[in-house]
C-alpha cells in the first residue's frame, strides 16, 4: 500500500503492475497541459482555418511554411537556451507569439480598388502576418524543448519517490512512466484542437455576418494568453532529476553542459539518427491535413465552416487513440503500436488515391444564368436561392480560383452546405471524408505521443542529451511540415499523398532497424548486433 512521501501523497497504480501516481506530479502534469490547452485551441482553430479564411493569394500556405522553417532552424540554438533560463521560463516565452499570431488575423481585408475604405493594401497584410509567423518560428522551439524537458522532470519527479527498485528495472519504470506522462499531455493536447475548431466552426456556421472573424480571433488571442498566464502562475520551476520543486532559479546541472551545436551534434548518434525519418515524415503529413486536405478536400467539397467540424473529429479521434496508443505501448510495446499506426496511415493514403473529391456547387436557382460554380457575388453575404422565383437578381457564380488556394477571389463569397445554399453532397461522399480524416488520426496519435516518450527514454535527464533531444523532434517535424507547405503551393493533392507514401516507406524501416539493431524503442537498452 503506498504511502505519503515528501510533498506529495503516492496513489495507487492505475494498472497492475505499473508504478502509482504522485499527487503532486499529476497536479503539475494536469496544469502544464491546460496552458497548452488554451494556447493550441487558439491556435489549432487558426492553423485549420487558414486555408479557408480570404486574403492575398499565396499568403496562407506562406503564412505556415514560414513559421516551420524558422522553426526548424531555431531548434538548433534552442537547447542552450534553456540551458541558461530553464523549462518554465522556455515554455512562458515560447507561448507569447502564438497570441500575435492569432491576433494577426484580425487585419482588415485586402484592398480591391485604391478608393476602397476599411482595407490594407495586400502588401501590408503579407508584412503583418509573416513576422507574425517568424516570432511563432522563434518561440515554438524554445516553448516545445522546455515541454519536453519539464514533462520529463515531472516523470522523474515520481520515479524518485518510489524505493525498493531494482537497477535493472529502473529502465523499464521510467519508460512506463514516460508513456503515461506524454499519453496524459498529449490527449489534452489533441483535445484543444476538437475544442477550438468546433467552437471556431459554430461561429462561422451561425453568424454569416463578417464581424463574426473578428470576434473569433479577439477570442482566440485572449485563450492564448489564457495559456501564457497558466505557465506563468501556477507552474513552478523543477530540478534536473525532479527530486524537488524550487520557488525561484531553476536548477540547470544537467544542461549547463550543453552548446550551441549539441543538437545538431546529436544527429551523428545513432539512435537519434534511426528516429529522424519519422520525425520527418509526421511533420509532412501533419501539414498535409492542416492545409491540404482542410484546403483542398473539406473546403472543396462541403465549405469553409465544415473544415472545422471536420478538423474537429479528428481531433477527438486523436484524444481518443492517444490515451489508448500510451496503454497498447505500455503492454505490448512500442514497435507492434507503431505497426498499427502505420497500417492506419496506409489506408489513409489509398483511400485519397481512390477518391475523387468533386467540388461544391452552389444552387442553380440563385446563380445569374449562363454561370455556375462554388463562389458567388453579390451585393449581400445572403446567397439568393430563391432569386428566379421571387424576381430578384441572381449573383454572378464562378469556379475557385486556384492560384488563390483553391478560395473564392476577391469580393467573391462561397457557397456552403452547413448555410444550405450549395447542391447537397451525396452521403456517400461525407462517409468517406469523414472515415479518411479519422484514419489519419488514428495513426497520428501514436507518432505525436509515443515518439517523444522513446527520446525521452534513450535520452534521459542524467545523460544531458535530453533537451537537444527534444530540440530535434521539433527541428526535423518543422522541416517536414515546411517542406509540405511549400510542395501545397502547386496544389496539387496528389503531389502530397505520393511523398507521404516514400516518407512512411522510410520511416517504418529504419524504424524496425532501430528497434531489432541499435536500441530497444521501449527501455532505450541497447541492441546486440552481429559483428
Amino acid at each position: 500500500m503506498p504511502t505519503s512521501t515528501g510533498t506529495g501523497q503516492l496513489l495507487a497504480p492505475d494498472e497492475p503492475g505499473l508504478p502509482p501516481l504522485r499527487n503532486n506530479s499529476v497536479r503539475l502534469l494536469l496544469l502544464q497541459s491546460l496552458a497548452f490547452f488554451l494556447t493550441f485551441m487558439a491556435f489549432n482553430a487558426a492553423q485549420a482555418l487558414n486555408g479557408s479564411i480570404a486574403a492575398p493569394p499565396g499568403l496562407a500556405s506562406a503564412q505556415f511554411m514560414t513559421i516551420y522553417i524558422v522553426f526548424a532552424f531555431f531548434s538548433i540554438p534552442a537547447p542552450k537556451l534553456l540551458s541558461f533560463i530553464g523549462p518554465k521560463a522556455c515554455m512562458a516565452v515560447g507561448m507569447l507569439p502564438y497570441a500575435c499570431l492569432t491576433a494577426s488575423f484580425l487585419a482588415p481585408p485586402a484592398c480591391s480598388h485604391p478608393s476602397d475604405s476599411n482595407c490594407w493594401p495586400a502588401a501590408s497584410i503579407w508584412a503583418v502576418r509573416i513576422v507574425a509567423a517568424v516570432l511563432v518560428g522563434l518561440g515554438a522551439p524554445v516553448l516545445w524543448t522546455g515541454q519536453g524537458v519539464y514533462l520529463a522532470r515531472l516523470a522523474a519527479q515520481e520515479d524518485a519517490f518510489v524505493c525498493g527498485v531494482e537497477p535493472a528495472e529502473r529502465a523499464s519504470r521510467a519508460g512506463r512512466t514516460l508513456k503515461r506522462y506524454n499519453g496524459v499531455f498529449f490527449a489534452a493536447f489533441q483535445m484543444s484542437g476538437a475544442a477550438g475548431l468546433v467552437g471556431a466552426s459554430l461561429v462561422l456556421a451561425l453568424d454569416r455576418d463578417p464581424s463574426a472573424k473578428t470576434v473569433l480571433f479577439i477570442a482566440l488571442s485572449l485563450l492564448c494568453l489564457a495559456g501564457l498566464g497558466c505557465i506563468l502562475l501556477f507552474l513552478p520551476e523543477l530540478t534536473a532529476d525532479g527530486a524537488s520543486v524550487l520557488s525561484s532559479a531553476p536548477d540547470l546541472s544537467a544542461e549547463g553542459r550543453v552548446t550551441f551545436l549539441d543538437t545538431l551534434h546529436l544527429c551523428a548518434d545513432s539512435r537519434m539518427f534511426c528516429i529522424i525519418p519519422n520525425i520527418v515524415y509526421n511533420g509532412l503529413s501533419l501539414a498535409f491535413v492542416w492545409y491540404m486536405y482542410n484546403t483542398f478536400v473539406f473546403n472543396t467539397a462541403l465549405g469553409a465552416s465544415f473544415v472545422g467540424f471536420g478538423g474537429a473529429l479528428g481531433f477527438l479521434v486523436n484524444t481518443l487513440a492517444t490515451s489508448a496508443a500510451s496503454r497498447v505501448a505500455t503492454r505490448v510495446g512500442q514497435l507492434p503500436t507503431m505497426a498499427l499506426a502505420t497500417a492506419a496511415h496506409v489506408l489513409f493514403y489509398a483511400l485519397l488515391l481512390w477518391y475523387r473529391v468533386t467540388p461544391l456547387a452552389c444552387l442553380p436557382s440563385g446563380c445569374a444564368r449562363g454561370t455556375a460554380g462554388p463562389c458567388f457575388l453579390a451585393n449581400s453575404t445572403t446567397f439568393p436561392a430563391d432569386c428566379e422565383a421571387r424576381g430578384v437578381a441572381c449573383a454572378e457564380c464562378v469556379a475557385y480560383d486556384a492560384a488563390g488556394g483553391q478560395s473564392c477571389g476577391a469580393e467573391y463569397t462561397q457557397c456552403e452546405w452547413l448555410h444550405g445554399d450549395m447542391l447537397p453532397p451525396a452521403g456517400g461522399d461525407v462517409a468517406v471524408l469523414l472515415l479518411a480524416i479519422c484514419l489519419f488520426n488514428l495513426g497520428d496519435a501514436v507518432w505525436e505521443s509515443q515518439v517523444p516518450a522513446v527520446l525521452q527514454t534513450l535520452f534521459d535527464a542524467h545523460s544531458g542529451k535530453q533537451p537537444p533531444a527534444m530540440a530535434n523532434l521539433k527541428l526535423w517535424q518543422s522541416l517536414g511540415i515546411g517542406a509540405m507547405f511549400g510542395i501545397a503551393q502547386a496544389n496539387q493533392l496528389r503531389v502530397g499523398v505520393l511523398v507521404l507514401i516514400v516518407s512512411l516507406a522510410v520511416s517504418s524501416l529504419s524504424l524496425v532497424w532501430m528497434h531489432t539493431r541499435v536500441a530497444s524503442l521501449d527501455s532505450g537498452k541497447p541492441q546486440l548486433r552481429d559483428e
